[in-house]
């Protein structure tokens, strides 16, 4: 269990990183691609623990819910967040 902690957070840690080493949108795929890592091994280690009879709930709510809350941050990270620094920038000038 603690291997799995382990491998979230470095990949969160990876995904975020990689957004901002590589710019907003040029980073924003493989943080996709790493969110999509991040569901597998939570599908993975959900049925790791729970046997092959937790695989339908695993995938269904814990991975989908995984993933769901990564693309938010994703998103937000490249998308609405320089959109915020813009408009704020735009209404202090004028």
């Amino acid at each position: 269990m603690r291997r799995l902690l382990a491998i979230l957070s470095a990949s969160i840690v990876i995904g975020v990183g990689l957004i901002t080493l590589f710019g907003l949108l040029p980073g924003s795929p493989i943080a996709q691609v790493t969110a999509l890592f991040i569901q597998l091994v939570v599908i993975v280690g959900a049925v790791a623990y729970g046997g092959q009879d937790a695989l339908d709930i695993a995938h269904v709510v814990f991975g989908r819910a995984v993933f769901f809350v990564l693309a938010i941050g994703i998103y937000w990270f490249a998308i609405t967040r320089p959109t915020l620094r813009v408009v704020y920038a735009r209404l202090r000038e004028g």
